[in-house]
């Protein structure tokens, strides 16, 4: 009788895993996936606008250690204005 339970327990596990392992097995149905270009990215959020400036790097060097930490800087110079979004 203690079995029982427990022949149960696994089947509904074996039936949600299932479930869940089929229930988007392969790609995400096209237009859904909220990238460029599609309908879910209503705003045109991902494209137009121009960059005008620099970005830098510094502080790599030449070679490395184990168990170093090295301080790495990135620096952004804007000469432009954002573009709006809305």
């Amino acid at each position: 009788m203690n079995r029982h339970p427990i022949t149960i327990i696994k089947i509904l596990f074996l039936g949600f895993t299932i479930l869940f392992l089929l229930s988007n097995s392969g790609n995400p149905p096209n237009g859904r996936t909220g990238g460029p270009g599609e309908a879910t990215c209503g705003g045109g959020c991902h494209g137009g606008g121009t960059y005008t400036g620099t970005v830098s790097i510094s502080g790599i060097p030449a070679s490395i250690s184990p168990n170093t930490t090295y301080t790495v800087t990135l620096t952004n110079n804007s000469t432009g204005t954002a573009p709006a979004t809305g």
